[in-house]
């Protein structure tokens, strides 16, 4: 939601140099915090083995954003 936000501002905005500069910004926190949940998800699944079925649906769930990451990057470039 937040990277949809930026995508319309910077699609609306005359200070776009800026909006890059933010948008830079959240993608590096995103990637630091998502690769974080990643493995904190992947540890959760070695040492709960009961409760692999609803961890891989939260990983596949975090990891359906990389796609669209990358479609809003084609987006903008």
């Amino acid at each position: 939601t937040v990277g949809t936000l930026l995508l319309l501002l910077f699609k609306s905005s005359t200070h776009v140099g800026l909006v890059l500069l933010i948008g830079f910004y959240y993608l590096l926190f995103s990637i630091l915090i998502n690769s974080i949940m990643l493995l904190y998800l992947i540890f959760l699944c070695i040492i709960l083995p009961n409760e692999r079925e609803n961890l891989a649906l939260k990983i596949i769930l975090l990891l359906c954003n990389i796609p669209i990451a990358i479609l809003y990057y084609n987006i903008i470039f």
